[in-house]
């Protein structure tokens, strides 16, 4: 696939009552990207999403995420999905 792409594996391995790690990778293709933004939406009769932000950095305490330092982040939990906004000023990916 030429161009910007997002990789999220279609099957992710879980234990009840224990935490999931989805990774995500976007890859831009050499492309000057300045900003991202997508949703994962999920079963939630299988998993629940802790959305407290305990420091109020924009990103809730149970993601983790791994951008360039000057990029901005900002995780929400909006209709059932957890939406993803990564951007920078004047800088690209």
């Amino acid at each position: 696939m030429e161009g910007p792409s997002l990789t999220i594996p279609q099957e992710i391995p879980g234990s009840p009552g224990q935490q999931v790690v989805a990774p995500i990778t976007f890859d831009a293709d050499d492309n000057a990207i300045s900003s991202i933004t997508f949703a994962v939406d999920y079963d939630q009769t299988c998993l629940s999403f802790d959305s407290t932000d305990a420091d109020f950095d924009g990103t809730p305490d149970s993601v983790a995420l791994t951008v360039p330092a000057a990029f901005i982040t900002q995780v929400l939990f909006v209709n059932e999905a957890i939406r993803f906004v990564i951007f920078a000023q004047g800088l690209t990916m």
